[in-house]
């Protein structure tokens, strides 16, 4: 094991003799290029966030073992083990961890194993399947990661949605701190929703629908609004919406409220 391996060479380094510690320091690098999968293998996560949440979600909830093939099975499930220990039961909050503690399995996993050839062929199948399924993977084209409203409102409407046909149990995706997790977490119930491809592409054409007709319900309020107001309380308006990361009708109801919360305090206190 390299653990093992480890521990031997700093019991052999503790004779301070250099050409010793610099023969071992060589055997360790040597040891860690053939005892770890290179960094280039994962390379097709590193900017795929799509694509890390769903790998990463079926190896932190070690029951997606039929999602693939049989003959990894038994390396799913020791990685599985594997990252249930490193992780600690740390739930990642972004793209950045998931695909950090994705590597720091794989790399416990081959410690441990002792055997790199094995969850690189688990790589590679996974990678293959990933790329196999790119043509039947549902698209929102509509939802763009930086919009912050539509993320939050699709997420929210896809798990009612889902939630509304799917008599089993519904994929419990961890709560996303960030419009740019709800757009990620979006992906990742589209793609282990349990549902049959039919049913799942009709929710997605129903979410879509539904917010094409709110998108228009809120252009004709826009229209309304600039129509009652001058240009430059209309700027106003636009600029704190930008900066409250809502839309106009959101920004005038919390100004609504802060008024009114402003008058009931003054009248309390008569």
């Amino acid at each position: 094991m390299m653990g093992q391996f480890v521990v031997d060479v700093l019991m052999q380094c503790l004779s301070r003799d250099v050409n010793v510690i610099r023969s071992k320091i060589h055997e360790m690098e040597n040891e860690c290029l053939t005892s770890i999968i290179p960094e280039s293998h994962f390379f097709w996560l590193k900017d795929a966030p799509r694509a890390t949440y769903w790998l990463w979600w079926q190896i932190a909830h070690s029951c997606y073992g039929d999602n693939f093939p049989e003959s990894v099975h038994l390396t799913y499930s020791a990685l599985a083990n594997r990252y249930k220990y490193i992780s600690d039961s740390h739930l990642p909050k972004n793209h950045q961890e998931r695909y950090d503690l994705l590597i720091r399995s794989f790399d416990d996993a081959c410690f441990n194993a002792d055997n790199t050839i094995q969850y690189l062929t688990f790589l590679n199948v996974v990678q293959n399947l990933w790329r196999k399924n790119r043509n039947e993977r549902l698209n929102a084209k509509w939802l763009k990661p930086d919009d912050t409203e539509v993320c939050w409102w699709a997420y929210d409407n896809l798990i009612i949605k889902i939630k509304s046909k799917c008599r089993s149990e519904v994929l419990e995706i961890p709560k996303p701190l960030t419009s740019e997790e709800a757009y990620n977490s979006f992906y990742v119930t589209l793609d282990l929703c349990e549902l049959n491809k039919i049913d799942i592409k009709n929710i997605l054409d129903s979410v879509s629908k539904t917010w094409g007709q709110k998108k228009y319900r809120k252009s004709i309020s826009q229209k309304r609004l600039a129509q009652k107001l001058d240009d430059e309380h209309m700027k106003m308006l636009e600029y704190l919406a930008r900066y409250y990361q809502l839309d106009n009708i959101g920004v005038i109801k919390i100004l609504i409220s802060d008024r009114m919360k402003g008058i009931t305090t003054a009248e309390r206190n008569r």
